[in-house]
């Protein structure tokens, strides 16, 4: 766990143990006022579970009570979302993006799951600081406790340790009290945990009357029968721990004060003696007590604050009537049950009949078991767990985002546990939005090979610049597994602009359902009127391919070619956002091939998404020059194409493959690269690049694929003699701003300049 995590967990956890644990000290102080007359031994047990509610609440978070009512539902969130673009993912490659954002890794020193303001971890080391301070001095005190009973004396067979031996049997204790005495010691004093020794200041037997002597060893042996050294460990703890809590401070005090009095009255009723001598004698030795206040012991005195109290106290020490021993038994019961935590939280709505697959879908511990996947993006959409808002428990995940463009795409996944047999998964989520113009959670199906299903869709679907906002409402959906799909997973993606927060996902396999999802086609239905032809090359799955745009009218001159190679893993996902590409960008007269990347090996995409003839993959059968030569070879036979316009588009990934072919592929006449690296060593000769045109897209604020590496392609190329143009724009990696509008000037300036 990263320390703004722990930072962030640990004020959590504090903030909560301290509002709860106030809460008890004002209800345990309320009714110590309010019951004058409760016994010394009932008001130390209440103060004493003060500190214990205050330690438990720091280590555990209680009971739930789900009293509160559930959220409302609308009938209709889960049913009346449907698709809309499906943006790109960029996924950088290996071999000429050495810096890409892994998939195992949530946070960067910019971007945190689990981040805690540089305040939270200020705070936290102070905490630390102060409590091994506070720990430190508990720890000396006693080492000098027992340094004092190892060199102390025995005095067992005096008269005090006779006094002790005969009212150890009048008070039930078990054992035999061991009788120490020390010159370093100035008032009596019970030491030692687990078998506890009464020490008495050297002289003090034979300074002191009968009377007072037997006042102070009944006094300490009461502490023995009570076993308060052992109870002071848990309001130990709480000092070392709440420090800096000035209620915590109280409840010391008045534990202390309490307990000081109930061994006052079990002194007088064991000894017969009038309080109006035991008070002399404690007013006695206060005047000379000056023991440390931390000290692992326990004494007669404590402090001139306590002495007052609990001389006071003594005129309730006569018989207590039964009515009021009653009343102390139902306090301290009732006082045992408010001291255990207990979290009142919203009663659920339904429990599904299957068993929930989602591990920690409310968040509750953080960001684990969610992967950020690895986008090859330095994205600045924050991605936090925020435990102020929230639906249930403590916490819920948050997405924010301000830039108004629909990239980057900030994602969270989850692999799902399926048995690879039941045909159905019900997911449910509640979600909360503000000004959000997009936020999907999809069905994951082989990482996107087999297409994603979206489950729920938040934003406006009627207006390209309208966004919602809406409480916390519950998205449920019912979807149907691809087949031949090998693996699912839920993935929460956030396109646009706005806020989301989620919590309680829930998901569950099952052989029965009928299919909630939104078709496709309706989803995208700005698009509906491209052409979009899923293509093999001789039947090969690796050479698959879309061809767009083939049902527009063919000029006289035949079809203007644009081979897309898409950035990210290159996938099929793609597809919605090259359609756009031909129907927004592109003048008249434009096929578009997008190919879909081959997949050699499952830890090909980590390292490189389009393998070429120089940056190869050890499995492949072909390389991306091959597989682009391929598709203009059969595009070129089922429709008349234009020899002399033939381009490729690539971004991020897909640049140094389109970079490889430019040099390799003949019939490719001007290239397109947006984001992307260029590494001459793993090119071809760059005299290739002689009389081809190059339009190059670069923002200086990307950090994945600097503004360096475009310059050096525009000047490396250009003294190869090649044309090649640099535009800029605004915002880091990724389609930013004019996306549309910027895609279109790069092709209208290779129309201009390609082969010349």
């Amino acid at each position: 766990m990263s320390s703004g995590a722990l930072a962030s967990e640990w004020a959590s956890w504090v903030w909560s143990a301290s509002w709860q644990g106030l809460l008890f000290v004002a209800i345990v102080w309320l009714a110590c006022l309010t019951l004058r007359k409760l016994p010394a031994s009932v008001k130390a047990w209440l103060w004493w579970l003060a500190s214990l509610r205050l330690v438990i609440g720091l280590v555990w978070a209680g009971f739930e009570l789900p009293v509160l009512p559930a959220a409302p539902t609308s009938p209709l969130a889960s049913l009346n979302h449907r698709l809309d673009l499906l943006a790109p993912r960029i996924v950088g490659s290996g071999h000429s993006v050495p810096d890409l954002v892994q998939g195992s890794r949530l946070a960067s020193p910019t971007q945190s799951l689990d981040h805690a303001n540089w305040l939270t971890t200020v705070l936290l080391l102070m905490w630390i600081i102060g409590a091994i301070a506070v720990a430190g001095k508990i720890a000396e005190e006693g080492a000098r406790i027992v340094r004092l009973r190892r060199t102390a004396e025995r005095a067992d067979e005096g008269r005090a340790g006779q006094l002790a031996r005969e009212l150890g049997v009048g008070l039930g204790l078990r054992h035999k009290p061991d009788v120490l005495t020390s010159g370093e010691i100035s008032a009596p004093m019970l030491v030692g945990l687990i078998r506890p020794a009464l020490m008495l200041p050297k002289g003090l037997p034979e300074e002191v009357s009968e009377e007072d002597l037997r006042l102070c060893v009944a006094h300490e042996l009461a502490h023995m029968r009570r076993r308060d050294l052992l109870l002071a460990v848990i309001p130990t703890l709480m000092q070392i721990a709440f420090f800096f809590f000035p209620p915590a401070w109280l409840i010391r005090r008045e534990w202390e004060t309490e307990r000081e009095a109930a061994c006052d009255a079990e002194a007088l009723a064991a000894t017969g003696a009038p309080p109006a001598q035991y008070g002399r004698l404690l007013m006695k030795l206060v005047t000379v007590d000056h023991r440390p206040a931390f000290a692992p012991a326990l004494g007669a005195t404590a402090s001139y604050h306590t002495l007052k109290k609990r001389i006071l106290n003594m005129k309730n020490f006569t018989s207590t009537p039964r009515r009021f021993g009653l009343a102390a038994t139902i306090v301290g019961v009732l006082g045992l049950l408010l001291a255990i935590p207990w979290q009142v939280t919203a009663r659920a709505t339904d429990t599904p009949s299957e068993p929930n697959v989602v591990v920690n879908g409310g968040f509750e511990n953080g960001a684990q078991n969610w992967t950020r996947r690895s986008l090859g993006v330095e994205s600045d959409i924050p991605i936090d767990i925020d435990q102020q808002t929230y639906h249930s428990g403590k916490a819920s995940l948050r997405f924010m985002k301000t830039d108004n463009t629909f990239f980057p795409i900030a994602t969270m996944d989850q692999d799902l546990p399926w048995d690879g047999k039941t045909q159905f998964v019900k997911i449910s989520a509640w979600i909360k939005a503000e000004n959000a113009k997009k936020f999907t959670l999809a069905l994951d199906q082989d990482h996107g090979a087999k297409g994603r299903q979206w489950a729920a869709y938040v934003g406006d679907r009627t207006s390209s610049s309208g966004s919602v906002t809406h409480d916390w409402q519950q998205y449920k959906a019912t979807l149907k597994i691809a087949e031949g799909t090998r693996s699912v997973g839920l993935s929460l993606q956030m396109y646009g602009p706005g806020t989301i927060w989620i919590d309680d996902i829930t998901a569950s396999f099952t052989d029965q359902g009928d299919s909630t999802s939104v078709d496709e086609d309706d989803a995208l239905a700005d698009v509906k009127d491209v052409s979009n032809e899923s293509l093999t090359v001789g039947g090969d799955p690796k050479m698959r391919y879309f061809l767009i745009g083939a049902k527009a009218p063919e000029p006289a001159s035949g079809y203007k070619l644009l081979v897309v190679l898409p950035g990210g893993d290159g996938s099929a996902d793609f597809n919605p956002f090259v359609r756009r590409i031909w129907k927004n960008a592109l003048p008249p007269g434009y096929l578009v091939a997008e190919l879909v990347a081959p997949k050699w090996s499952d830890d090909q995409f980590q390292s490189i998404v389009w393998p070429t003839r120089k940056a190869r993959w050890a499995t492949m059968k072909f390389a991306t020059e091959d597989f682009i030569s391929t598709v203009i070879q059969q595009v070129g036979k089922s429709h008349k194409v234009d020899a002399s316009h033939v381009y490729t588009l690539s971004w991020s990934s897909g640049g140094p493959a389109a970079y490889a072919a430019s040099l390799g592929v003949s019939a490719i006449r001007g290239s397109f690269v947006a984001m992307s690296v260029f590494h001459e060593d793993e090119l071809p000769a760059l005299l290739g690049a002689k009389g081809r045109a190059y339009f190059l897209l670069q923002s200086p604020d990307d950090k994945i694929t600097t503004i360096d590496q475009a310059n050096i392609a525009l000047q490396e190329l250009s003294k190869a003699g090649a044309k090649a143009m640099l535009k800029t724009y605004e915002g880091g990696h990724g389609w930013r701003g004019d996306v549309y509008g910027n895609i279109r000037k790069g092709i209208d300036w290779l129309e201009q300049n390609a082969g010349l």
